[in-house]
């Protein structure tokens, strides 16, 4: 997996890592390295994209947190509809080949 998304956000998968990189996008200056396996879910809203799991940071309850808030979580992507789309699909098939315990 390698996408540069139209906000400068590139997705990668280097092995058993994906990449969140926003190190040179204006929403965010920053980048996170995920192991595939402690990756649990992905939620699709309406223009972001995020990753859940083991250690990856995240809000209780998304009504106690403006949304600016949960764009700026380095496991948040921001997209299109149709970016985002396909990340999720190519997420999922990843987390579906995770062998369980």
């Amino acid at each position: 997996m390698d996408y540069c998304l139209k906000n400068d956000i590139k997705i990668k998968t280097r092995g058993e890592i994906l990449i969140i990189d926003k190190s040179e996008s204006i929403l965010s200056n920053t980048k996170m390295f995920i192991k595939i396996d402690n990756i649990s879910s992905c939620i699709l809203l309406e223009g972001m994209l995020l990753v859940l799991g083991s250690g990856i940071p995240i809000c209780n309850e998304f009504k106690n947190h403006n949304m600016e808030y949960i764009k700026r979580l380095p496991n948040c992507i921001i997209g299109t509809k149709d970016e985002l789309e396909e990340i999720y699909e190519e997420i999922s098939l990843l987390i579906e080949k995770i062998p369980a315990i």
